[in-house]
């Protein structure tokens, strides 16, 4: 494996931070405005949806845990990417196969030197 150093920096296939400066600027003027806060609140909504579906309240737009005031749009917009979702092949092994939200902690670590 090759270090990587200030000599063969651009020799690397990797897109540099300059490269996802760039693309930021094209792609994000900064005349263009986004709420952070809504942004992550709906991607809290779509992961639940997917996720976690047992903490979305569709009555209420509501997430458990969570102090965001969804609106109905918001919540049929996140049911859509949902539903796209879905209908992908590939998306719906993952649901199948994979336990979410699991947490695995190990108090042994065996380190050889």
């Amino acid at each position: 494996m090759q270090s990587i150093n200030p000599d063969n920096y651009r020799q690397f296939p990797a897109v540099s931070n300059s490269d996802l400066s760039w693309l930021s600027k094209y792609f994000m003027p900064k005349n263009r405005w986004i709420d952070l806060q809504k942004a992550y609140a709906n991607g809290t909504l779509i992961d639940c949806m997917i996720t976690e579906p047992h903490r979305v309240d569709y009555y209420k737009l509501t997430v458990e845990g969570e102090t965001y005031k969804y609106s109905a749009d918001e919540f049929e917009r996140a049911k859509e990417m949902k539903k796209s979702f879905m209908r992908d092949l590939f998306c719906q092994q993952i649901i199948k196969l994979i336990c979410f939200q699991l947490f695995c902690i190990c108090l042994v670590f065996n380190v050889s030197k």
